[in-house]
């Protein structure tokens, strides 16, 4: 079930992500997995693989899965058992934004910073270890606009974007979003 726009902490989240996470340079080599952390997993299927760093140097892994038909299932179990396997648990609250229930579901909306809109379906997963770290992943089908209201994605690709952020980084974010904007 598709629940309503995402909060504005998740929406900065992403933002954050997305906005601060340079790509590594578009050689032709594939990309040095060796030096991401174990909880960075790329799945069964995978294309387009890339690794970049947050803006505070935190790893971040990007790739394509075709074949992937929504709501994406296998590619979410996969996910969730590799890390429960290492020990990190589920989060049922935000971690930027702990008044903010995770859903653990898709939801839908339209995104007009592109032309012509898309339509998106975007998943957030968000794991905890003992030792506070916090590991993001981020599920997106992207799909030409329809009439219907709220249909599936048109396509079975999906992008995903993984993000490991140590414990430091992640009490220096919540410390930011507590200290008013000057």
């Amino acid at each position: 079930m598709l629940k309503d726009f995402p909060t504005c902490c998740r929406i900065a989240a992403t933002l954050l992500i997305l906005i601060f996470s340079p790509l590594a340079a578009c050689n032709r080599q594939p990309p040095d997995l060796s030096r991401l952390p174990r909880e960075l997993t790329v799945v069964e299927g995978a294309s387009n693989v890339r690794v970049g760093t947050n803006r505070d140097g935190s790893p971040e892994l990007y790739y394509t899965v075709n074949g992937a038909p929504f709501p994406a299932v296998g590619t979410t179990s996969l996910i969730h058992s590799h890390l429960e396997g290492l020990g990190w648990s589920r989060m049922t609250r935000d971690w930027l934004n702990p008044d903010s229930p995770l859903h653990w579901e898709f939801v839908s909306f339209i995104d007009g910073s592109k032309k012509p809109e898309k339509r998106v379906h975007r998943w957030f997963g968000e794991w905890t270890n003992g030792n506070g770290d916090v590991v993001l992943y981020i599920l997106t089908y992207e799909s030409a606009m329809s009439e219907a209201l709220l249909p599936p994605p048109d396509n079975e690709r999906l992008l995903v974007i993984a993000t490991f952020v140590p414990a430091p980084a992640v009490q220096a974010m919540r410390q930011g979003i507590k200290e008013p904007l000057q």
